[in-house]
């Protein structure tokens, strides 16, 4: 089970995400036995006293003392009966609120072009506008100033060192990382497509559309524009890709 990803209700407002050892540092202050918590591991909000990891760090409430006792007068007269007083209602059960579907995907919001570049492998996310648009033009950057970098080193690196033959041998090297760079590329822009169609609730074969001429700017310029779907679920065949 995760320990990075907590989910707590106080009030019956969900608070989180915590660590385990937040959530255990608030048991009996704030949080108690029935205080509903949620982890991905669990399968679904339950109190702390359901949890085994919290439940054995509840500390045992420590009884009051019992009041001292009255002395009895000598002559009590009868009590008066009291009037009958209608029975409590019960209180209605507190809806534990659902987690948001982004939070269920271990992904905080980033314009990080390194970590979605990381992300954009898994298929299990999302990314939203900004997300997706930040990895289709920064990755392009990056990626143009890195095939740039190596050029210069591989050629000019080569050809300043070994004349010719370097020269030659750089440009071999430099054909090898250009098809590893175009593969990884590839990867990258699938993912980034299929997490972007999974904010928006669409299927994942609408990425077909990315390689029909014209179709595939329509479809960029959807992706970038288009307002995701808080409610949109992420299909279970990629819930563990």
């Amino acid at each position: 089970m995760s320990d990075s990803v907590w989910h707590v209700t106080v009030a019956g407002q969900a608070q989180g995400p915590f660590t385990l050892e937040e959530v255990v540092a608030r048991l009996g202050h704030d949080l108690g036995p029935e205080t509903l918590v949620w982890n991905p591991g669990l399968s679904g909000w339950l109190p702390v006293s359901g949890v085994p990891e919290l439940a054995a760090r509840l500390q045992p409430a420590r009884p009051a003392a019992p009041p001292p006792p009255l002395a009895r007068p000598a002559a009590a007269a009868a009590p008066a009966p009291a009037a009958a007083r209608p029975a409590p209602s019960a209180p209605r059960p507190a809806t534990a609120p659902r987690p948001s579907p982004r939070a269920s995907t271990d992904d905080d919001s980033t314009l990080n072009p390194f970590k979605l570049i990381g992300r954009a492998f898994t298929w299990r996310g999302k990314f939203d506008r900004g997300e997706f648009a930040m990895l289709w033009f920064g990755g392009a950057f990056l990626n143009a100033l890195f095939l740039g970098l190596t050029f210069a080193v591989l050629v000019f690196g080569g050809a300043a060192i070994g004349g010719p033959r370097g020269a030659a041998v750089g440009g071999m090297i430099l054909w090898a990382v250009l098809a590893i760079d175009l593969l990884a590329a590839v990867f990258i822009n699938i993912g980034a497509l299929v997490r972007r169609l999974n904010d928006l609730g669409q299927p994942s074969w609408w990425l077909i559309g990315a390689v029909i001429p014209v179709l595939n700017l329509a479809l960029i310029g959807y992706l970038l524009f288009a307002p995701g779907d808080p409610d949109a679920q992420i299909p279970e065949s990629f819930k563990g890709v």
